[in-house]
């Protein structure tokens, strides 16, 4: 049948039903739009039951995959499987490049998380000597030969504690900040001549003495001298480089250089937590001593709440100096308010 044959017998079907519905009594139209819903009714359920029976196999599913392939899948991790096919995994390619420092990132990721725009330029690490380099490149299986080396639990070396040479019995790492965290560490160094000195974490030598593989030129880390450069010209200019921009340059991905700190499994798990670390004391430090920029004596409601304070237990004097944290501050109160209001305008 013909394009115009069709359209010559649609058409008369359609005249036909017209006649039809036009000469049909009150009674058989009421009867046709009866069944009409009827079986419009029965197609909804129908499609209803197929539907809910399609959504609880996919939470099933789901729910399995989380319970068994899922689980605790961030300390497992294997190099030879390819997360990044699982139909349950869409985290996307790394496929964004930044145009001042070539770091790879993924699609809604800042553009200036890695080099803050280009104002951070750093020297770029050297690959580590033999047999480092293999042991970083190969899979972490070791050889037979490597493991002839044991450590006796009973043969602890003299003066040294007990615990030092257990291994470890959880996957997790964690730092428990003691004290203020304003304040800084006192990291003792014992010198050759036996003597102690005591420097900062903000020592430009402490990165490579508290983690020599990694650094195992001794590197200058991250100190307070280091500054910013201009993205267009690449001279210095006399902001300086903080340490979280440092530490989001250092741990980067690039084409063009092998970031090799990023193969060191458990050891770079800590380097990442005890930098944090520095991090949020150094923030806090600022935050401290930088209160006129606050202008944290406008903050006079909360004073006066203090000195109304009818409680005669209370003095004034051993409550201290009050230091405001900004809503920059993650994880500060007002911070959080501001995330709550921002969700509820979303509502």
């Amino acid at each position: 049948m013909s394009t115009n044959q069709t359209t010559t017998a649609k058409a008369t079907e359609r005249h036909r039903a017209t006649e039809r519905r036009t000469q049909e009594s009150s009674e058989h139209r009421d009867e046709r739009l009866r069944l009409q819903r009827e079986r419009s009714r029965a197609a909804r359920e129908q499609h209803v039951a197929r539907y809910r029976a399609q959504d609880q196999e996919r939470q099933h599913t789901s729910r399995a995959l989380t319970r068994t392939s899922f689980f605790r899948l961030a300390f497992e991790y294997s190099p030879d499987i390819n997360y990044s096919a699982h139909s349950k995994i869409a985290i996307g390619p790394m496929d964004q490049i930044c145009r001042y420092c070539q770091a790879l990132k993924f699609r809604y990721e800042p553009p200036g998380m890695c080099c803050s725009l280009g104002k951070v330029v750093l020297l770029p690490l050297l690959s580590p000597p033999e047999p480092l380099q293999s042991l970083l490149a190969v899979s972490p299986q070791l050889r037979n030969d490597n493991l002839q080396i044991v450590i006796s639990a009973d043969k602890t070396p003299s003066g040294e504690h007990a615990g030092r040479f257990n291994a470890p019995t959880v996957e997790e790492v964690a730092i428990i900040m003691v004290g203020d965290p304003v304040d800084n560490r006192a990291i003792k160094i014992t010198r050759r001549d036996s003597t102690v000195h005591v420097i900062s974490d903000l020592h430009r030598s402490y990165d490579a003495l508290q983690y020599p593989l990694i650094f195992w030129q001794g590197q200058d880390g991250y100190h307070i001298n280091i500054k910013q450069v201009h993205p267009v010209t690449g001279n210095e200019t006399n902001k300086k480089v903080s340490s979280m921009c440092y530490y989001a340059y250092r741990l980067m991905i690039r084409n063009n250089q092998d970031n090799y700190i990023l193969r060191y499994r458990q050891l770079y798990h800590q380097y990442v937590v005890d930098m944090y670390a520095k991090i949020e004391s150094e923030r806090l430090r600022f935050l401290r001593f930088n209160q006129v920029k606050l202008r944290s004596e406008d903050y006079i409601h909360l004073r006066d709440a203090i000195i109304g304070n009818n409680d005669e237990n209370l003095n004034i004097n051993n409550i201290g100096n009050a230091f405001i944290l900004p809503s920059s501050y993650i994880g500060s109160p007002r911070n959080m308010q501001e995330y709550v209001q921002s969700e509820r305008g979303l509502v």
